[in-house]
């Protein structure tokens, strides 16, 4: 069924995972093209940003976006994207705020969701808001100690709020579950944490 658009977007997380972003991209693409969804031009989005293409990364999710606007996730991820690329810092600002206040309601109607936690409390993080970012991170920690994404994502909101005892813990927990050394090796939120002396022997690339 190459015409089957559900399956280039799974092959794309496959791909994903395995960390080869550029076959990822072009899965996503193709299932766009044969059925856009705001699911897919977001996740097209995520690859390209995790790539360093930026200005395509907000090309998708602003797709992504005038799909479904009310999704916090393809704000979130265009905040960070607009981080990565040093843009107007109140542009920066505006936009984690409104990823923010539009997964408000889903907290309140799953407060127990380790993914929602933890990419609010990196929102939070990213603000500079450490009482609630750490609180949120923290939660998120506690509801999937074996989940080497939500991990991952909790050490990088602890890095981004200076906490870098607790950023390298978490770290080390999620590389031991599974998460990809490549991965972290390219995100930029992470570039000052990696010349930490600890880092290699905390975080195997074995």
């Amino acid at each position: 069924m190459p015409d089957n658009p559900r399956a280039h977007n799974d092959l794309g997380l496959v791909y994903r995972g395995l960390g080869r972003l550029d076959a990822a991209a072009a899965a996503f693409q193709k299932a766009i093209e044969l059925e856009p969804t705001f699911i897919r031009a977001r996740n097209l989005g995520m690859v390209l940003a995790e790539s360093g293409k930026y200005p395509e990364a907000v090309q998708a999710l602003t797709r992504s976006i005038d799909m479904r606007p009310a999704q916090y996730r393809a704000w979130g991820l265009l905040a960070g994207v607009y981080a990565n690329q040093h843009a107007d810092p109140a542009k920066i600002k505006e936009t984690y705020l409104k990823a923010i206040a539009l997964a408000a309601d889903l907290l309140k109607e799953t407060p127990r969701d380790e993914y929602l936690l933890a990419d609010v409390g990196g929102y939070q993080a990213a603000l500079g808001n450490e009482e609630e970012g750490a609180r949120l991170l923290a939660q998120a920690a506690a509801l999937a100690p074996d989940v080497p994404e939500v991990l991952y994502q909790v050490a990088v909101g602890y890095e981004l709020l200076h906490r870098r005892d607790e950023a390298l813990r978490w770290l080390a927990k999620s590389r031991a579950g599974g998460y990809p050394a490549d991965a972290i090796a390219r995100n930029p939120q992470l570039t000052a944490l990696r010349a930490d002396p600890r880092y290699g022997s905390i975080v195997s690339t074995r």
